[in-house]
């Protein structure tokens, strides 16, 4: 259930910074330069790491070269997001939207397994539906649509409201993770 707090905290954050900054920049550029961000940077820990077990005979020439022009293909996609953001606007923007799509999907499978049917627990499901229709909108009004400060918000709002039904789910359905990660299993605790 660790892996879902991290899930639910950072869509709260973000969420909540979708809101707040709406008014404050350009959001999709940001957001696309953050993006850029979330590449070079993992890029170039990658690179360090692998040059460093290649070093060390840690890990095979062959694979860790392979290991190294993937981390710096990485690096130069997070550079060109950063330098080139309009170009990467309309990907930004698709993603977004098929995330939402996805977490509201994901969210509806987790609870409908969860729940007992009663009436106020199938509530919970409206939020993961109402996430996945707010992913749709995303993707049908795109780029152009996304840089109103209204689609912000409503994001931003969706965001929080996925998060907050994710910790309700959670502490109504009373469910833990048990196994393995590789076997991982919901039991219902009453």
């Amino acid at each position: 259930m660790g892996l879902n707090i991290l899930t639910y905290l950072c869509t709260l954050v973000a969420g909540i910074l979708f809101i707040v900054m709406k008014d404050s920049t350009d959001m999709l550029t940001l957001l696309t330069r953050l993006s850029g961000l979330v590449f070079l940077i993992p890029g170039l820990v990658s690179l360090l790491s692998a040059v460093r077990d290649i070093r060390n005979e840690k890990m095979k020439r062959g694979s860790g070269i392979g290991f190294c022009v993937v981390s710096v293909g990485a690096m130069a996609l997070g550079i060109l997001m950063n330098i080139f953001p309009a170009f990467f606007r309309l990907y930004v923007a698709v993603v977004l939207g098929v995330l939402l799509i996805l977490i509201g999907i994901y969210q509806f499978v987790v609870f409908f397994r969860r729940i007992d049917k009663s009436a106020k627990q199938r509530l919970l499901l409206i939020v993961p539906a109402l996430v996945a229709i707010a992913g749709i909108v995303v993707l049908i009004v795109g780029e152009k649509g996304m840089t109103g400060r209204v689609m912000w918000d409503v994001t931003g709002w969706v965001l929080i409201a996925f998060s907050v039904n994710g910790f309700t789910g959670d502490a109504i359905t009373g469910a833990t993770r048990t196994g393995s990660d590789s076997d991982r299993q919901v039991k219902i605790v009453k």
